[in-house]
C-alpha cells in the first residue's frame, strides 16, 4: 500500500523475484494470483481546507498525512468529495489490541467533524442516550442551528420534536402529511390520524409532555 504506484510495483516485483528464487531453491512450484489492485485516492482539497479551517478556529493543530490502510473513503472518493479526520493514537498503534486514544483527542476530532458541514443530518441521534446526554446533544444541535448551520433530525420522540424543533415534518408511510411549527404539525388530531392513538399535550411551550389515552 502506497500513494506512489511506482514504489508499490517495485515492492511487488522484489517480492516476486525473492519468492521465485526461494521456490526454485527448494524445488517447489509457486503461483501468483492478484486479487485486487486499487489505485490510491487523494482527499478532496476543498473538504480538507474546510476541516483545517474548523480546527484552526478551535485552536487545534493539524497535519496532512497519508493513510495506508484500506478505508471506505478510498471508494467513496470515486463518487463524491471525500476526506478523513484522524486523531492521535498512543504510540501510533491502530487496529490492534493496544490501540488507545485519549478522550480529549476523541472529543477534539468530534468537534472538528461537527463543525465542518454546512448541514447536519442526524438520524435518531438521541437513541441509547441517557436523559442528561440527550439534553446536552439537543443543546449542541440548537447552537449549531443558531450559528447558521442547517440541522435536520429524524425523531420518533414527539415530545422532543414539540419542545425543541423550529419546524416539524411528519411522514406517514413515506408521504409528507404535515409541515409547520410544532404546535400545528403535532396537534392531537394529526397524531390520532398518523399514529392511531388518542393523545394530549400538557405544560407550557418548551416543556410540554405528551400523554396517551389507554
Amino acid at each position: 500500500r502506497d500513494t506512489c504506484l511506482e514504489t508499490r510495483e517495485r515492492a511487488l516485483m522484489l517480492m516476486r523475484e525473492a519468492s521465485d528464487e526461494i521456490a526454485t531453491r527448494r524445488g517447489v512450484k509457486m503461483e501468483w494470483t492478484e486479487i485486487n489492485s486499487d489505485s490510491p485516492a487523494d482527499g478532496d482539497p476543498q473538504t480538507i481546507a474546510i476541516a483545517e479551517h474548523v480546527a484552526l478556529k478551535l485552536d487545534l493543530a493539524t497535519k496532512r498525512m497519508v493513510s495506508r490502510a484500506y478505508h471506505d473513503s478510498l471508494f467513496m472518493a470515486r463518487v463524491c468529495p471525500t476526506t478523513m479526520i484522524f486523531i492521535p493514537c498512543k504510540n501510533g498503534y491502530s487496529h490492534r489490541p493496544e490501540e488507545h486514544s485519549d478522550p480529549a483527542h476523541i472529543a477534539a476530532g468530534a468537534r472538528v467533524l461537527a463543525g465542518t458541514p454546512r448541514w447536519i443530518l442526524a438520524d435518531e441521534p438521541l437513541a441509547a442516550l441517557d436523559l442528561a446526554h440527550q439534553l446536552a446533544l439537543i443543546a449542541h444541535l440548537k447552537a449549531c442551528a443558531a450559528s447558521g448551520q442547517g440541522v435536520v433530525v429524524v425523531l420518533h420522540d414527539l415530545a422532543h420534536a414539540m419542545n425543541h424543533a423550529d419546524r416539524v415534518l411528519v411522514l406517514d408511510r413515506g408521504v409528507l402529511v404535515a409541515d409547520g411549527v410544532p404546535d400545528k404539525a403535532l396537534d392531537p388530531a394529526l397524531i390520532a390520524r398518523v399514529w392511531g392513538v388518542t393523545a394530549r399535550w400538557h405544560g407550557a411551550p418548551g416543556a410540554r409532555a405528551l400523554t396517551i389515552a389507554s
